[in-house]
């Protein structure tokens, strides 16, 4: 009986610890960090322009201060891993399940760091105007608001609000 009671002294901490922990997570601050701020879809004519993006990706960089890193997986043929980033932002690239699309959301880098939306905007529009070209079509570009109570409003091109989460 008294081990029974202990188990579930030592649940209802956990329990109790888990639940702090959530909430402190759904604050704002922490959700920028771990959630996109925009995310750009960009499709591939063909396996030729494979190359092209990547080069492209490397301009991109260059021109913004970022560092660069391109993987093939290795173990999943044909899938590819982008890491772009610098102090305050941080862009994943990935195409999991189709060798010629990809996505690419935009992460704040650093929840110590300041940064504003007007950055990530400047950011988000160099790298349409750089990586948009023959064989490479930007197909889907969404925005993401936070709002205080931890809701998601997603944002179309125009600035429409497309749904709230």
């Amino acid at each position: 009986m008294a081990l029974f009671l202990i188990v579930i002294v030592f649940a209802v901490i956990f329990a109790i610890r888990v639940y702090s922990y959530v909430m402190v997570s759904n604050n704002v601050g922490m959700k920028l960090v771990e959630s996109p701020i925009v995310t750009i879809f960009i499709e591939l004519e063909d396996s030729n322009s494979k190359t092209r993006l990547f080069n492209k990706l490397k301009e991109f960089a260059n021109k913004n201060l970022m560092a660069a890193r391109i993987d093939e997986d290795t173990v999943n043929k044909g899938e590819v891993k982008i890491l772009l980033w610098r102090e305050d932002i941080k862009i994943r690239g990935s195409n999991p399940f189709d060798e010629n699309k990809y996505r690419f959301p935009f992460y704040q880098n650093n929840s110590n760091l300041a940064f504003s939306m007007e950055e990530v905007r400047r950011i988000k529009e160099n790298m349409l105007q750089v990586v948009e070209g023959k064989g490479i079509t930007v197909t889907e570009i969404r925005e993401y608001e936070w709002t205080r109570s931890g809701s998601t409003i997603y944002i179309d091109k125009e600035g429409k609000e497309i749904f709230k989460r």
